[in-house]
């Protein structure tokens, strides 16, 4: 049975293990109900951690799927991790077979990686690419389309030698199985195709219009009253962060939350454009902030407002203490931006 003896005693570590995944926001529901069966397992065991304690929990029972397994060896690899690399306690990671009815799905080759089919556009669209790519604006959803578009006369017009009004009107019709959203999706991209051609000379073909959208949302926005904004920033300014949320965390979350809002109020800022906002973007002298991350590829300024300059000027002072390295305005603990899902 092989152990180390400069480890804490069992019950110390995984305390501390417990409270370094909780800090980091790791510890969910799952990984502590593993980690509880663990500990009681080493503690039925004789309550020393060893490689035989490890490789006897981390095995697969009779009754238990495969995925379940794997989850439980995952989070005790970790653990297992977290001991090695902060001890150098030489313990042995716990594997899994793999599932032998696993069948990977074979890799699906995108539009936009398959070679061309030849048309009477496709010299257009290489150039067309290579134009997206030169001016740093290439997409490759909008190429997808226009790679489709591309295919569609290969197919459907295989002797045509030029394009023309009809084929372009062909394809941007509506499908019967399709929304006016998907069908507008298609003709914008054939839209800016059609205008490149067009100044390049190419062709000379009429722009497809879009269809009116039948499935209008009914939403309607709801305007604040005064009274709702000051209940609403009142909130943000006395949140009190979850039991799990500690040391790093809570303290970022309770100076960034109210900034972050007002930001947004008073900008009229994406969230998006907020949470990725470097520190160098933001000139507090001037009161300016430089949005370089937005919907479009275009980056553009917005004016700060005195009062919201103080919040700015108030959050920056802390951010220079506690993370003096740090790019970004709005952080998480682990010193990045704040995820997508916030």
């Amino acid at each position: 049975m092989k152990t180390d003896s400069h480890l804490p005693q069992f019950a110390d570590l995984m305390s501390e293990y417990v409270n370094f995944i909780s800090g980091i926001g790791k510890c969910d529901y799952i990984t502590r109900i593993y980690l509880n069966s663990f500990a009681k397992y080493c503690m039925n065991h004789g309550g020393v951690l060893s490689d035989d304690i490890i490789s006897g929990w981390a095995s697969r029972t009779d009754k238990e799927s495969y995925y379940t397994n794997r989850n439980r060896c995952i989070i005790l690899r970790r653990f297992i991790r977290y001991i090695r690399s902060k001890y150098g306690a030489p313990f042995k990671l716990p594997s899994y077979p793999p599932d032998i009815k696993y069948t990977p799905k074979p890799k699906r080759t995108l539009v936009s990686e398959q070679p061309y089919s030849y048309s009477a556009i496709s010299h257009i669209v290489k150039k067309y690419e290579l134009y997206k790519r030169a001016s740093g604006k290439f997409s490759r959803r909008t190429m997808d389309k226009i790679r489709r578009f591309n295919d569609f006369c290969a197919h459907n017009y295989p002797s045509a030698e030029a394009l023309t009004e009809e084929i372009v009107l062909d394809y941007c019709k509506k499908k019967k199985t399709e929304s006016a959203k998907s069908c507008n999706n298609r003709i914008v991209g054939v839209r800016g195709f059609l205008k490149y051609a067009n100044s390049r000379g190419f062709v000379n073909i009429p722009l497809p219009s879009t269809i009116p959208r039948v499935n209008v949302t009914s939403f309607e926005p709801h305007p604040f009253t005064p009274e709702e904004l000051a209940r609403f920033f009142n909130e943000a300014d006395n949140l009190e962060p979850p039991i799990n949320c500690r040391d790093m965390r809570a303290a970022l979350m309770k100076v960034e939350v109210p900034v972050f809002f007002r930001l947004l109020y008073s900008t009229g800022m994406r969230t998006t454009e907020a949470r990725l906002l470097r520190v160098e973007d933001v000139d507090l002298q001037s009161g300016v902030i430089n949005i370089r991350y937005t919907k479009s590829i275009d980056e553009h300024r917005v004016a700060l407002h005195e009062s919201m300059g103080r919040y700015c000027r108030c959050i920056m002072s802390k951010w220079k203490i506690s993370c003096p390295e740090e790019r970004y305005s709005f952080l998480t603990s682990t010193t990045n931006h704040i995820p997508e899902n916030g």
